[in-house]
């Protein structure tokens, strides 16, 4: 996979972006991969990195409004990751960014996938929290990115 294309779902129109540092496919001979590590563990899965980032619109207190001239971007921190198999849409993987956005999760070779990014937040314990971004105006569905 030489490119990322992504898709938004449930109308979420720039919410977050993926890099995907090691995409889903099989290793093989040599040529440049673009720095990509595709690491592949010892029972056949590959290791996919990657990184969820947002654009971070800061608040312009001058005029109560957003000020989109200074946007950055920013880490997706404690989000739900999911690997989902793309013949069948079933979830065989799951993960959780850390607190710069990062993401590490295991794939079976040979096996077409689909990373999504799920716009939620979910931590039992404590501390805990149970936090989701929602469309209100959609049946409050989950907002989520999928590449």
């Amino acid at each position: 996979m030489d490119g990322l294309i992504l898709t938004t779902v449930n109308r979420l129109a720039a919410f977050f972006a993926i890099v995907v540092l090691a995409a889903a496919c099989g290793g093989g001979g040599g040529g440049d991969d673009g720095g990509a590590a595709n690491d592949t563990d010892t029972d056949g899965n590959l290791t996919i990195s990657g990184k969820a980032t947002f654009d971070l619109v800061p608040h312009n207190p001058a005029n109560n409004g957003l000020a989109y001239g200074s946007t950055s971007t920013a880490p997706v921190r404690n989000a739900v990751i999911q690997l989902v198999r793309a013949a069948d849409q079933a979830v065989i993987a799951t993960a959780e960014t850390d607190s710069v956005g990062d993401f590490s999760v295991q794939s079976p070779l040979n096996t077409d996938v689909i990373i999504r990014v799920r716009a939620e937040m979910v931590r039992s314990g404590m501390p805990g929290w149970d936090v989701r971004v929602v469309d209100n105006t959609q049946n409050n569905a989950l907002y989520v990115l999928e590449s």
